[in-house]
């Protein structure tokens, strides 16, 4: 209800949206995504188009954390088998590419070269891989199988960017090896491709680097 009031208040006006309401929405909006029922996903992703349209002109380069925060779900959504959910996400997407002014990544989704997406998304933004993993990890337990396959992959395609060594990246790391291993019970095709992607993170895991052993101290004599 309270999604609706919002959307029917800028559906006809185009009222400028303030910095500080256009954070807290994009903030709120965001955790709706994903959540289990299309109609609150259709209105939260309807009105966080309208929020890209609305915000004041000072309001754009605070709120860019937040639209980059939300390429990844848009992304996967706009792969989900409910046509009217794949379509907004698809378009919100784009909208949200314009927004940050990456021609680069629009470019590639345009051109269906979604794992090209992928790869440049996570390059570009690699303080932010572990967001992107915890990101994916829902949509490994989708009903869908294109969705667990779309995750597997890009687990595959970011995890190379996990810094080795680091305690959030490990977190994450046992997480999704701990997942992947609950996967064996799905479709053949999906069993494979999580045993596949299984392989990438365990190989990372071995490849971190030892910890440097302590030097020893050494007594000094002086003639």
């Amino acid at each position: 209800m309270a999604l609706s009031v919002f959307i029917n208040e800028v559906q006809d006006r185009d009222i400028p949206i303030s910095t500080p309401t256009a954070l807290q929405m994009a903030e709120a909006l965001q955790t709706l995504f994903g959540y289990d029922n299309i109609h609150m996903q259709l209105l939260s992703i309807h009105l966080f188009r309208k929020l890209l349209k609305l915000v004041v002109e000072e309001g754009k380069q605070p709120l860019q954390t937040h639209v980059i925060q939300s390429l990844l779900p848009l992304f996967f959504l706009s792969h989900d088998e409910n046509e009217h959910l794949a379509d907004a996400s698809w378009e919100v997407l784009i909208r949200a590419l314009r927004f940050l002014k990456r021609r680069d990544l629009k470019n590639m989704l345009e051109a269906d070269k979604p794992w090209w997406f992928c790869d440049c998304l996570v390059e570009s933004e690699k303080k932010r891989v572990v967001e992107f993993m915890w990101q994916a990890l829902p949509f490994l337990e989708s009903p869908q199988e294109p969705l667990q396959e779309l995750a597997l992959r890009f687990i595959g395609i970011a995890g190379k960017y996990l810094r080795k060594g680091q305690e959030e990246d490990e977190l994450i790391i046992e997480v999704i090896i701990d997942t992947l291993q609950g996967m064996t019970a799905d479709s053949p095709a999906i069993s494979k491709r999580a045993a596949e992607t299984l392989k990438i993170i365990r190989d990372i895991q071995k490849s971190k680097p030892k910890p440097k052993p302590t030097p020893k101290s050494k007594s000094t004599r002086f003639r």
